[in-house]
Parts: C-alpha cells; sequence; structure tokens
C-alpha cells in the first residue's frame, strides 16, 4: 500500500509539473496575442477617428469593431470618459453617446458603475492604449485578457487537486481490495491447515480403532507415530511461515531423498520419479520450509500428471548458488497464468487450497533471498520449476 500511495504521489506531482509546462507556454502566447491584437485595435480606431467627421458615425463603427473581440475591452474619449466596450457584461448597446458624455446622470446606474470599476481592473492590469487623431490624444484603450486565461492559469493546480482526490480514491479501493485479498489468503490458508492435517487426523482416528479393538501390532504403532510426525511437521511449518525462520546448513540432496522416501509413502506410490543430485550441496536454511517448499513443487508436478506420468529432480551446482529442477511430463501451465501462480492465491484443482506455489515464493524468495520461476512448459512434454538458492560453501 505504501509503495502504490508513493507511486500515486509521484504520478500526480509529474501531471503537475507536465501541465505547468504546457499550460505556461500556451498562456504567454494568448497573452502575447492579446497584447499584440490591443495595440492594433488601438491603431485601427485611431484610423476610424482620423477619417470620420461624424461623431455619431465613429461611435457605430468603433462599438462594431470592439463587438467582434473575445476579450474585455474599454475605449474612453480623451476626458477617460467611456463610450465603447465589448466582452464586459453590460450590454454595449444600452447607451447613446450623448448620454455617455453625461456622466452625472449616469452616477446611479448600476452597470454604469460596474463599467467603470472595470475600467479601474484593466488599468490595473495594463497601461492602456492611446487613440491618437495625428499627434493629438483623443482617447484609449483599456483590455484585459480573455476569461479562459484563467482557467489556463490555474489548470495546474486543479490537475493537482483532482489527482490529490484521485489519490484519496484509489487508496480507499486500494485498502478493500487488499482486505479482500489477505481474507482470502487467509481462508485459504485456514482451508489448506485443515487439509494438510485431514490425512494424518483421519489416519490416527483409524488407528485408534484398531486399538480399542486390541489389534495392537509394530506397524500400527510406526504408522501412528509417523502420523503424529507429520502432524507436527504441519504445524511447525505454519507457525514459522508467518514466524521467524529458523536456519541451519542443509544438505539439499539428502533434503530431497527424504522427502522423497516420504511422499511415496504418502501420495507417490506407483509414480516414477528419479532424484539425481550431486552430493555435498549445502544451503543455509530453515529446513522445514524448505522441506514444505519442495513438497509443494513436487504435489504440484503429481497433479499435473496424466497416464504414464513421470517426475525427474536434478539437484547441480552452478556458480555460487544449487540449482533444483523439478521437470514432470504433465498437462502443464498454460502461458497466460504463468506469471500468476507465484503471486496470488491460486489453484487450477476444483478442492485446491490455493496458495501452495505462493508458499513457494515466499518460502525461497522471502526467506532464502532465493528465486524460483516456471522455466519451460510444453504439455504432456516437460515442464521445469527451477529453484535456486545460495549456496554454503564452507563444508
Amino acid at each position: 500500500m505504501k509503495s502504490v500511495g508513493y507511486r500515486i504521489l509521484v504520478l500526480a506531482a509529474l501531471l503537475f509539473l507536465s501541465s505547468l509546462a504546457v499550460t505556461f507556454p500556451i498562456l504567454q502566447g494568448i497573452e502575447r496575442g492579446v497584447d499584440a491584437e490591443s495595440r492594433t485595435i488601438a491603431l485601427l480606431v485611431s484610423s476610424v477617428i482620423s477619417h470620420s467627421g461624424n461623431r455619431e458615425g465613429t461611435f457605430e463603427e468603433v462599438k462594431e469593431i470592439l463587438g467582434e473581440l473575445n476579450f474585455p475591452v474599454v475605449m474612453t474619449n480623451e476626458m477617460g470618459l467611456p463610450i465603447a466596450w465589448a466582452s464586459i457584461d453590460v450590454p454595449a448597446s444600452k447607451y447613446t453617446l450623448t448620454m455617455l458624455y453625461r456622466p452625472d446622470l449616469l452616477k446611479d446606474d448600476p452597470d454604469y458603475l460596474k463599467l467603470i470599476s472595470w475600467m479601474g481592473k484593466l488599468g490595473e492590469e495594463h497601461d492602456p492604449h492611446e487613440i491618437k487623431r495625428g499627434d493629438e490624444i483623443v482617447g484609449y484603450i483599456y483590455y484585459g485578457y480573455p476569461r479562459y486565461t484563467s482557467l489556463v492559469r490555474y489548470l495546474p493546480f486543479l490537475i493537482l487537486v483532482l489527482s490529490f482526490f484521485a489519490f484519496l480514491i484509489l487508496i480507499q479501493a486500494g485498502r478493500v481490495i487488499h482486505t479482500y485479498e489477505v481474507e482470502t489468503i487467509w481462508a485459504n490458508f485456514a482451508r489448506g491447515l485443515a487439509h494438510q492435517m485431514g490425512t494424518p487426523v483421519s489416519a490416527l482416528m483409524g488407528w485408534l480403532e484398531f486399538l480399542k479393538s486390541g489389534q495392537v501390532s509394530e506397524d500400527v504403532v510406526n504408522a501412528m507415530e509417523r502420523d503424529i510426525k507429520r502432524l507436527g511437521s504441519i504445524l511447525q511449518r505454519f507457525s514459522r511461515v508467518g514466524g521467524e525462520v529458523r536456519k541451519e546448513d542443509v544438505e539439499i540432496c539428502g533434503l530431497i531423498k527424504d522427502l522423497i522416501s516420504d511422499l511415496r509413502l504418502r501420495f507417490l506410490k506407483g509414480i516414477y520419479v528419479d532424484v539425481k543430485c550431486e552430493d555435498n550441496l549445502y544451503v543455509e536454511g530453515d529446513k522445514e520450509l524448505l522441506t514444505w517448499a519442495f513438497e509443494n513443487l513436487i504435489k504440484n508436478s503429481y497433479e499435473a500428471l496424466g497416464p504414464n506420468g513421470q517426475i525427474l529432480i536434478e539437484i547441480q551446482k552452478q556458480g555460487r548458488e544449487v540449482v533444483v529442477l523439478v521437470k514432470d511430463n504433465g498437462k502443464g501451465i498454460d502461458k497466460n497464468i504463468r506469471k500468476k501462480v507465484f503471486k496470488e492465491s491460486f489453484s487450477t484443482k476444483k478442492h485446491g487450497w490455493g496458495i501452495g506455489l505462493l508458499l513457494v515464493r515466499r518460502i525461497v524468495e522471502e526467506f532464502h533471498n532465493g528465486k524460483v520461476r516456471i522455466l519451460k512448459s510444453e504439455p504432456f512434454v516437460e515442464t521445469v520449476f527451477e529453484v535456486r538458492l545460495n549456496e554454503k560453501s564452507n563444508h
């Protein structure tokens, strides 16, 4: 969750900086264009006034010119009285030129007061352009930038705010998903514990019936002892996988051979299993957890087998690593789900508990700093799981 939150914050910062980089040049371009256009309008109006002797006609021409603009403009006469405007929320046709030359009659008119207020704002933004007839100043053009430039200016901050809210929403969604995943894993974990303990407990119940009937033999006692050890091993595994790992020097070839001998009694009956290994290859690890990891890999291979199924385990040294290859000629793993099998609670079996390979990855990679992967998978030809562990070389 922390990693996701960090990435979202970085993304929000990048979006903010990117939007600044994009919007500022656009904004500067708009402002330069408005500055140039307002100067052009001042020159155009100056030209109209210079070539016209009719004040009313000139007034109408100027209003028509300004009416095409999309940014706020107020034109005044030489005395500073507004006589034409555009893109201001005061109707351009509300006043006649005669009325505008009598400001004393309009001093209480709210639209006229609004017009004067706009002149003040625009004058604070820019120095007005002069309107001339020859060398004589006959008026001024006050101007500002289009209203949408404010939106462009605040766009980066809007993106930042939206990113922040998106961050909060994603964090909340992530918590919900994380809670669901944790609950799913714990449910599967509990189901796995029940599944693992079910066989030895059932066997012990059967042996108990033998004892009640007085049918006691060395075989029964030995079988009970194996099942009790099996229960103890299961409990140790489930307690250690969430707690402290107990590391020691582990000889991998011996561990695998002992595991195969135990699994032949449990579910590998009648299955061809071959182990090829170099002796005296040691790793530093938790023997119980490593046994569990290899048991899950072998069981995964066993459950994928069809008729004439075979399992081959090869153990070899490569550089400073001990490499264990678990091969089978079963149905294989589809390419579309290979990336999921070590990362999610996953099972292709209807009654599977779904975290066998997830536990393999946790034990090998998180507890032993190793690597586990599917090296290849060709259905009913060869599927290979590869486990790499760091060799303990002082033997």
